[in-house]
């Protein structure tokens, strides 16, 4: 028998549109049929989170948010696991798009286990070894969208990521194809 579910709530007071206050309990529990449980199920986890959302005449599609992730103790384990203490994770970050020279950039900005809590997932491979998961981790991330238009016909899309990696680079002629690279019915 596996059996769980995901319970959320998601509360957005209108008087305060850019506030979101979001907590879910997600479980799951396996069981064989002599009712010892199954190996590598999850832990229940608890997540919460408040974020919050901005826009002004600069700085469009902005956010921040704070996070508190809890994995509860894993003591459903199977005869050959070992059990799970449970851990929390604090998580913090913040974004958003803005214009320069008329092409939209994107700027975040994200911090992962904050307090550089040292833990073990219950479902890591690594757990039998006792290696820890990764610590505090701070992460950031610059995406350009350019537009270039030629004699009106050609479009140039490029996303750039982290250390200037292309992530999408096409050029379309839009006279002749849609945006997905098919051509256009009735063109030659």
């Amino acid at each position: 028998k596996l059996f769980g579910g995901e319970v959320g709530l998601h509360f957005h007071p209108h008087p305060l549109d850019w506030l979101h206050i979001e907590n879910t309990f997600e479980t799951v529990t396996g069981k064989l049929e002599d009712d010892s449980y199954l190996p590598l199920i999850p832990a229940n986890k608890i997540t919460n989170t408040v974020r919050v959302e901005f826009d002004n005449n600069w700085f469009k599609k902005g956010y921040a948010f704070v996070k508190l992730l809890t994995n509860l103790k894993q003591n459903n384990i199977s005869d050959f696991e070992t059990v799970t203490p449970s851990y929390s994770l604090i998580s913090t970050g913040i974004g958003g798009e803005f214009n320069v020279f008329n092409n939209i950039m994107s700027l975040s900005i994200t911090g992962n286990n904050l307090t550089n809590k040292k833990y073990i997932n219950h479902l890591s491979r690594l757990k039998p070894d006792g290696i820890y998961k990764i610590g505090r981790n701070i992460s950031w991330a610059k995406r350009n969208k350019l537009e270039h238009r030629h004699k009106g016909k050609w479009v140039y899309l490029c996303t750039r990521s982290l250390y200037n990696k292309k992530i999408i680079s096409r050029v379309y002629n839009i006279d002749t194809y849609n945006f997905n690279g098919k051509k256009r019915s009735g063109t030659k």
